[in-house]
């Protein structure tokens, strides 16, 4: 009987991606393929980790360097190829990672954030037939949310 193996939940989340094999050294990262990363897709993100589309089969335990934007934020994480297979809709690979370090956690949490207020303030947009500004849609989500993203930061 299959089990859920995930820790957190998942968001599908649709973002460019740029993406780079690097290996590990000396507690610091070499990178392996081309100088220029590629690109692709994700297709969902929870705070542990990303499933995004690649172009080759990574190895279990491969080092990935990852660059998604998000508006005009710039995040950066590494992570560890959990899984890799092919996806015959795509005809690429279907590439889970792990995020290696908390900041990269953090960092997730932050895009996951920014890109569920857009999708808020478009859906009150809509449901009150005027523009709401990205500031109104914040102030609405952290009233609404903020009880739930305290869980991530005890004091």
């Amino acid at each position: 009987m299959w089990q859920e193996k995930r820790s957190s939940p998942r968001h599908v989340i649709e973002l460019p991606i740029q993406y780079q094999q690097v290996e590990g050294r000396d507690g610091g990262f070499l990178k392996i393929m081309p100088l220029k990363g590629l690109q692709s897709q994700t297709k969902d993100f929870s705070e542990s980790g990303l499933l995004f589309l690649t172009h080759e089969c990574f190895k279990k335990g491969a080092f990935l360097e990852l660059t998604f934007c998000l508006r005009d934020k710039v995040f950066k994480a590494k992570g560890c190829v959990v899984r890799s297979e092919s996806d015959q809709e795509s005809k690429m690979y279907r590439t889970a990672v792990s995020f290696l370090a908390p900041d990269s956690l953090f960092k997730v949490k932050i895009a996951e954030q920014i890109y569920l207020i857009e999708q808020y303030r478009q859906s009150l947009s809509e449901k009150e037939e005027r523009l709401v500004t990205e500031q109104e849609a914040a102030e609405k989500w952290i009233r609404k949310n903020s009880t739930e993203f305290s869980k991530f930061y005890p004091r």
